[in-house]
Formats: structure tokens, sequence, C-alpha cells
């Protein structure tokens, strides 16, 4: 008897053993479409010390951001997250197997099996093995199990949209930060050539005041307008900065040290009749 018993054990270890070769994620009817332009998104992240340190373009401004911004990556994290989630639902509607061993020890022997017939002599043992191989399945539960199956794929489904709107989003907001940058270049480049012409005109103005030929009312005058183009250049620098910060942000590069150059031209609206004959 105890030798069955011990063949029954090992014949549940070897079930075991099988079991733990079946897939991990097994085939799921409730597979949600994926257009081919969020596949892409599932990209693995680049590393930071891959981004270029020359000249980006707008295109390759986007490209980075898509790859780096955090929160195109938590948006494909909670893609995952979800979709485990819906691996969970559907498994707790599949076949449950439980494998449970015991061992009892008495101390006196124990019949092992009830007699069938008086006088029939008895097997007895003190050390007594035990091995059960149950299978449980759901059969009803209210709809539970399937509406938690159709809550996670709705969830997942959601997830996509969302990583597809934080993706456009990114895309919208690299571009109009991209264009801000190139702007303010030029709001600059005009600061900087008034800047430079007024401080010609007062050299001017100081050798007419030696001469004569002018008042110091003029150099006063001249001098509030450098001074204010001075402030104005001084806030105009600061403002570059800030959007070179969060250009960086969206392209998820957090070294404050690493600089990176945009280049592109301003797209020039161009005159078409009807616009002149609204002037």
């Amino acid at each position: 008897m105890i030798k069955c018993l011990l063949t029954v054990t090992l014949l549940s270890l070897a079930f075991i053993s099988f079991a733990g070769c079946a897939l991990v994620h097994p085939t799921d009817p409730y597979v949600v479409s994926v257009s081919e332009q969020n596949q892409t998104l599932f990209s693995p992240k680049s590393d930071s010390s891959a981004l270029p340190d020359s000249l980006v373009t707008l295109k390759e401004a986007i490209r980075i951001a898509l790859e780096n911004n955090p929160d195109v990556a938590m948006a494909r994290h909670e893609i995952k997250a979800a979709g485990a989630r819906h691996d969970q639902a559907f498994a707790r509607a599949l076949p449950k197997v439980d494998v449970i061993g015991g061992y009892t020890h008495e101390m006196d022997d124990q019949r092992l099996m009830q007699p069938r017939y008086n006088g029939e002599p008895g097997v007895f043992g003190d050390d007594i093995f035990s091995a059960n191989i149950v299978l449980s399945q759901p059969i009803f539960t209210g709809g539970r199990l399937i509406n938690e199956i159709k809550a996670t794929k709705l969830l997942r489904q959601a997830a996509t949209h969302q990583l597809a709107r934080t993706r456009k989003a990114l895309i919208f907001n690299v571009s109009s930060i991209f264009y801000a940058i190139l702007s303010q270049r030029e709001v600059i480049t005009s600061l900087v050539f008034s800047q430079k012409t007024l401080n010609e005109h007062l050299k001017r103005i100081n050798d007419l005041i030696a001469q004569k030929k002018a008042a110091r009312v003029d150099r006063l005058r001249t001098e509030v307008r450098i001074a204010d183009i001075d402030q104005q250049l001084t806030q105009a620098k600061n403002i570059l900065s800030v959007e070179n910060r969060v250009m960086a942000n969206l392209m998820g590069i957090s070294d404050e040290k690493r600089s990176i150059t945009l280049t592109g031209k301003l797209a020039r609206e161009s005159e078409s009749p009807g616009n002149l004959d609204n002037r």
C-alpha cells in the first residue's frame, strides 16, 4: 500500500512539472486590434546618450520626443497594465487545477483500508500519505466573470486610444514650441540690431554734443531708448531659455548640460489676392 501511495505522489509531482510548461499567456480571444501607427509606439525607449548634439530639425525633434517623453512612456505602461488585468480576468474564467498532498504520522498503527468481510487481514501503518488532484471550473457567477473580461477589454482599448491622443498632443506641442523658439530667435536678432543701431546713434550724439551741435536732452532720450531695448533683450533671452527648457522636457532630456540646437525655417503665409483686398 505504501508503494501505491508513493507512486501516486510521484505521478502528482510529474503532473506539476508538466503543468509548469503551460503558456503563461494563453490564447486570448479578446485581442484588441491596434493600428499600425499605434504599434510603432511600443518601440523601446532609446538611450539619452544617443541623442544628437548637432542641429535638430522638427522631424528629428518629434522622433526623439515620441521615444523619450515620459507621458508617452507612461501611456505605454498603462496599456501593458490594462492588458495584464485583462489576462487576469480571462484566467479566472479558465479551469483551475490544484494538487494537494499530505502526510500524517500516528503513534499507533492505523488500519489503512476498511475491511470488506469478517476475518479479512488488514493493512496497518503509522505513516499515512495522501495526494489529491482537484479540478475546478466556474459554472455560474451571475455574469461577473464575463463582465470583468468585457470591462478590462474596454479599459485596454481606452488606454490604447489615450496613447494615440497623447502622441498627437505631443507632436502638436513639440511643433508649437519649435516654431516659437525660431520666432523668439528672430525677435532677439531684431532687438540686437536695434541695440547696435542705438549705440551707434549715441556715439554720434556725443560727438555732436562735443561740437555743441546737440543738446544733452538728446543723449538722455537715446539712453532711455537703449535701456528699454536692453530690458526687452533680457526678457526675450529669458523667454528663449524657458522655451528651450520646455522643448527639452518634451523631448525627455533630463540632462541640463546637454545642449541641442534646433534648426528650421519659419513658414510665412503667402499673401493671396483675398488678403490684399481686406487691407
